[in-house]
């Protein structure tokens, strides 16, 4: 495979392996999300800040999984909003 194909595919995969997810509890931790959103897939990491957060899954997969498991799911009293990031 051309190198610069290949940098563009593995930059592709990268984009839609983030989610954003709204609408969190302000009880709502790290450990919370982590605990739903791995049933998924494997995550790479979460960063959180207020009633926003940033899920960044290994593959594009698991991420488009959790968007149609997830999205409009009630988690800790709140309906999430989960999308691509």
């Amino acid at each position: 495979m051309d190198s610069r194909l290949k940098v563009q595919l593995d930059s592709f995969k990268k984009k839609y392996s983030s989610l954003t997810v709204t609408n969190l509890s302000p009880t709502s931790s790290k450990d919370d999300l982590w605990s739903i959103f791995m049933s998924t897939g494997d995550i790479n990491s979460i960063a959180m800040n207020k009633d926003v957060a940033i899920i960044d899954y290994m593959d594009s997969e698991a991420a488009g999984k959790a968007v149609r498991r997830l999205n409009h799911v009630e988690f800790d009293g709140r309906t999430l909003t989960v999308t691509n990031a």
